[in-house]
């Protein structure tokens, strides 16, 4: 598929929007974290939902069973990870299931495959990459770990958009996007140590701030690849943003994309240390 003329920049995209959605959002988000427990599941779930609607909508997906599926998989993935990690699993095999099921009933033909195929890439995309902001508030010192997941991915991105602006000069991935640097990936990923080994001594998760260190640069990698799979997806898609939902940062999965690849990292590393 080649790509599309981007969308025009949506309403609320100025810095005013963007000092308001911060005012307002982090301490929302900050007490939902700290509260954690059911609240937190749904608000996870809801988040993903959204995120995936975007999704179907810039895929281009009609809503059929088939997409249907598709939702109730991705809502029922964190809750599932609230009640144990290894029902996961199980949700997914009953997801693809039944999106064969669907498929099989409306007896269409093999060009239908591409739907399917699409439709269960978005679940594993934010699905089940996003059920683990609920696996990992779950571990012992979960919310320490969130909290850190979130401020390394914040600082790796602040911190390659301040270095990108003042040193940038070689471009990272222009095909993809033409503003980020490679300069401004160094910088994000020094950012990004920086933030684990304070969230080291502030929160106490566990691991040294040394180890910390070493998890926030492989993480802030792990951001900035993020961040570029999501720009591919919406060059191949032809949209500027994927959604209009936070005023002055686009869709949920623009403010999503890091953390889809940070917080699985971070899981997986807490369950090591």
């Amino acid at each position: 598929m080649t790509a599309a003329a981007p969308a025009a920049t949506p309403r609320g995209s100025g810095l005013g929007a963007r000092l308001l959605s911060a005012v307002v959002g982090i301490p929302l988000l900050l007490g939902v974290i700290i509260v954690g427990g059911p609240i937190y599941t749904l608000v996870v779930a809801a988040a993903l939902g959204v995120g995936y609607h975007e999704l179907v909508r810039a895929l281009r997906l009609q809503r059929t069973p088939l997409t249907l599926c598709g939702y109730g998989a991705v809502i029922l993935l964190p809750w599932a990870a609230s009640l144990d990690p290894a029902a996961v699993p199980a949700v997914l095999v009953a997801g693809v299931l039944a999106s064969l099921v669907a498929l099989v009933a409306r007896g269409e033909a093999p060009e239908s495959l591409a739907p399917w195929a699409l439709t269960l890439a978005g679940v594993l995309y934010v699905g089940l990459l996003g059920q683990h902001f609920v696996s990992l508030r779950g571990l012992e010192d979960g919310r320490a770990w969130v909290l850190t997941a979130i401020a390394i991915t914040f600082a790796a991105d602040t911190g390659a958009y301040a270095t990108g602006r003042l040193l940038g000069r070689h471009k990272l991935a222009p095909r993809l996007s033409p503003s980020k640097t490679v300069e401004g990936l160094a910088g994000g990923l020094l950012a990004g140590a920086a933030a684990a080994a304070a969230c080291a001594a502030l929160l106490d998760p566990g691991p040294s701030p040394a180890l910390m260190a070493a998890l926030g640069l492989v993480a802030a990698a792990a951001a900035a690849a993020g961040d570029l799979a999501e720009s591919a997806l919406k060059r191949t898609t032809g949209v500027k943003d994927m959604g209009r939902i936070v005023p002055g940062h686009g869709g949920i999965l623009d403010r999503l994309d890091s953390l889809l690849f940070v917080v699985p990292l971070v899981y997986y590393a807490a369950l090591t240390s």
